[in-house]
């Protein structure tokens, strides 16, 4: 395929994305930090939304999803189309995870690149839609685009790598076992769930059971009805014939207590926030008080910006290198704006002095007012 592998089984990206989203922190956090890397938009917003491609995208949507590549893969990667004249016609987002290098030159350079959405070759993807075999794109380079476009309309890709012709380690790479023991202890109270995994009842059954018996299959049938989230849980042994009727119910301790890995989980999410910088208020995560002061919020976004300027400067580069072509005219996104925290505004009726304030309404009040506005003041009359 003649390709730079990526990694050795070349399914890093893969990987990576398919372990983060089983676990809830490991993708609030990716998404808090691509939220703040796409800021509040571009200062110029007639830019942001000028449309980018025949799909109807606009540039501030293709700043949104390569957000989200640079926050977990540290990368991403753009395919545009030219004209003969060597402008830029169309942008189109490509997902970092179905890119990659060429083979290198013997100083370490590469020229093209290598799309499929399919490089694990799964056969349960649909063939129809499935590239087996890569295409190959050069890499973004504006001097030979307008040749190439008179050549053929293939375009070209320019892939963002933060150390030029080396693949990124993922932002979620160092902690990689950490986000696995989120998942892991999901798993766990999902068959627990499932099937009461611990026991609160031991049935000890006398004699042993011929495997695939009628009589197996009777046992496990009663079972069955008594385990899960609408049973007890019960284990079953096998053997001994001299029992007491009496002592065949063993209470048993359950383990599966509701602070069993309350532990492990602090430290998940602590070693998580500690990665990505990130204010605990941002990912939701209560300090025992049940409550998000103001101030606590407006200091989260001003730390959060300032720790996410880096990413916004690489972003309104990259922008800026290809939005120069612009088949329109140059297109000068600006920069990135930093998010703002938003106060919150409640309705207050204003009294005037001398005034008497109004009684508030009742339910059925606010809801003929509402149906009033909508509708106007006649919507009761009936047409003759």
């Amino acid at each position: 395929k003649e390709i730079h592998t990526y990694d050795t089984d070349n399914l890093y990206p893969q990987r990576i994305k398919e372990l983060h989203f089983r676990s809830p922190l490991a993708v609030e956090a990716v998404e808090t930090r691509a939220d703040f890397i796409a800021g509040d938009g571009w200062t110029n917003g007639a830019a942001g939304e000028t449309i980018a491609n025949s799909d109807g995208y606009t540039f501030n949507d293709l700043l949104d999803f390569l957000s989200k590549d640079l926050s977990l893969f540290m990368g991403l990667s753009v395919h545009f189309n030219f004209n003969g004249l060597g402008q830029i016609i169309e942008v189109n987002f490509l997902p970092f995870e179905f890119t990659r290098f060429g083979l290198p030159t013997p100083m370490g350079k590469h020229s093209n690149v290598k799309v499929s959405n399919n490089w694990e070759q799964a056969s349960n993807k649909n063939k129809f839609d499935s590239l087996i075999s890569p295409i190959t794109y050069p890499l973004f380079n504006p001097l030979t685009a307008g040749a190439e476009a008179i050549v053929g309309p293939g375009g070209q890709v320019l892939y963002h790598t933060p150390v030029p012709d080396l693949y990124p380690l993922a932002s979620i790479d160092s902690i990689a076992d950490t986000v696995q023991t989120d998942t892991e202890i999901m798993r766990y109270e999902l068959n627990n769930t499932r099937s009461g995994f611990h026991g609160g009842t031991l049935l000890h059954y006398p004699g042993d059971i011929e495997e695939g018996s009628k009589e197996e299959e009777q046992i496990r049938e009663t079972v069955g009805g008594l385990t899960g989230s609408d049973g007890p849980g019960v284990m079953v042994i096998f053997g001994d014939e001299d029992f007491d009727l009496s002592k065949s119910l063993v209470s048993l301790d359950d383990p599966s207590i509701s602070d069993l890995y309350d532990g492990v989980s602090q430290r998940v999410e602590k070693t998580v926030v500690k990665k990505f910088g990130i204010p605990q208020v941002l990912l939701a995560i209560q300090d025992g008080t049940g409550i998000f002061a103001q101030k606590e919020m407006q200091d989260a976004f001003i730390w959060y910006n300032i720790k996410t300027k880096k990413f916004r400067n690489v972003m309104a580069r990259i922008f800026k290198s290809f939005g120069e072509l612009w088949h329109e005219g140059p297109l000068d996104f600006g920069k990135i704006k930093e998010r703002e925290y938003e106060t919150p505004v409640f309705r207050q009726e204003v009294v005037q002095q001398g005034q008497q304030a109004k009684p508030p309404e009742t339910e059925e009040q606010e809801t003929e007012a509402k149906l009033t506005a909508i509708y106007g003041y006649n919507r009761h009359a009936i047409s003759s």
